[in-house]
């Protein structure tokens, strides 16, 4: 499955919240403002949900082998300086 965009949540949490408000709008007694406060506000606590699981999640296999590239790049540099300083 391909990743998600960072905004497709929040969006697919806004589109249900705004068909469900607008099946129930005709006997309803919220206003149309009303509703779209209340799916922004949704859409919004969606992202931060988001957000924090994105901090949560597990470093992937790419990620370890980004990381391991990064240090082994640090390591030659600094053997390098090291080889300049004697």
């Amino acid at each position: 499955m391909a990743p998600r965009r960072p905004g497709d949540a929040a969006e697919t949490v806004r589109s249900a919240v705004d068909r469900t408000f607008q099946a129930t709008l005709g006997g309803a007694q919220v206003t149309r403002e009303r509703a779209q406060e209340l799916v922004d506000d949704v859409a919004q606590a969606a992202n931060r949900v988001k957000d924090v699981l994105d901090d949560l999640r597990v470093a992937t296999g790419e990620d370890v082998r980004a990381l391991r590239s990064s240090i082994e790049a640090l390591e030659r540099r600094v053997a390098e300086l090291e080889r300049e300083q004697h």
